[in-house]
C-alpha cells in the first residue's frame, strides 16, 4: 500500500456470524457470512490498523451487518486526484457507476 502499511487484521465477532477469516488483499477486505437467517441483524467489526509513512498512524474499522435483503452489486472505476496544495474542483471528479445494470454518470459540473 502506497505511503502506509497494514497490520493485523482485529475480528470481533462475538455472535459468530462470520464464516472463516476474513483477510485483506491489496485495498479489498474479503470475508463471508455465516449462512444462518437468525444472524440477521447481527454485527461483526474488523478492524485494519495502518501505519503511514506520512501522516500518523490510523485503523480502519468496517461493520458487517447481516441483511435479510440480497445485495446488490456496484462496480466503479477509480477516480484519482494528484493532491498539489489546492482545492479539489468538482471538474476534477467524473466517472460512471453501474448499480443494478443501471448506468449512473457522475458529470463534471452541477447542473
Amino acid at each position: 500500500m502506497t505511503g502506509g502499511n497494514l497490520g493485523d487484521l482485529t475480528v470481533t465477532d462475538n455472535d459468530s456470524i462470520i464464516n472463516g477469516t476474513p483477510s485483506v488483499s491489496g485495498k479489498t477486505l474479503t470475508f463471508a457470512f455465516a449462512d444462518e437467517a437468525g444472524n440477521v441483524g447481527k454485527t461483526a467489526t474488523v478492524a485494519i490498523p495502518v501505519t503511514s509513512t506520512n501522516y500518523s498512524d490510523y485503523t480502519i474499522t468496517a461493520t458487517l451487518t447481516v441483511s435479510n435483503k440480497e445485495a446488490p452489486v456496484l462496480t466503479v472505476q477509480n477516480i484519482t486526484k494528484t493532491y498539489d496544495g489546492t482545492a479539489v474542483t468538482a471538474a476534477a471528479i467524473s466517472g460512471t457507476a453501474t448499480f443494478l445494470a443501471v448506468l449512473y454518470d457522475c458529470p463534471q459540473e452541477n447542473p
